[in-house]
């Protein structure tokens, strides 16, 4: 086997690695929830990982609780999500649709940082980064399969931040 053909192998292979493995990852997104604070939203999260807007930085990138921290900080914000759900089948054009599925939503978020020294900190973030519901009207196409769904998660992050000095 001559070295070219292995790199060529190589390459088939993550291709084909990516094909079977990314579909199930990109799934997940949908219930993801990115409205996890209000500074983020302001910029449509453009660059949370690495800017410190403020203490909503705890769940974005817990390296920043010490920047820019002159004493403690609080920060939270309350989003309401009211998605529209429709189902159409290609297979069946005259099924029932159920209506709209969607249903609205609270996505709580709340954040502290303080400081213990001048380059170390510590927070706490509490939101809620997945979930989704839907509620169909019955009957609809799918009324077998499900009728309501839920999905709710609520995530407790303690973390401690550090500058290091070089």
């Amino acid at each position: 086997m001559r070295t070219s053909d292995s790199v060529t192998l190589g390459a088939w292979m993550a291709l084909g690695s990516a094909a079977i493995f990314l579909p199930s990852a990109v799934k997940a997104s949908g219930f993801q929830l990115q409205e996890q604070s209000a500074s983020g939203l302001g910029v449509a999260y453009a660059g949370m990982a690495a800017g410190v807007q403020d203490a909503s930085t705890v769940f974005w990138n817990p390296a920043g609780i010490p920047e820019q921290l002159a004493g403690a900080e609080f920060t939270g914000a309350t989003v309401l999500v009211k998605p529209t759900t429709r189902f159409q089948s290609p297979e069946i054009p005259s099924a029932v649709d159920g209506g709209d599925g969607g249903v609205s939503g609270v996505v709580p978020s709340l954040y502290v940082r303080v400081p213990l020294r001048s380059d170390l900190g510590v927070g706490l973030a509490i939101n809620a980064p997945f979930g989704l519901s839907t509620d169909w009207s019955s009957p609809w196409a799918g009324m077998y399969q499900g009728l309501v769904s839920k999905s709710q998660t609520l995530n407790i992050n303690p973390a401690a931040g550090m500058k290091l000095r070089v």
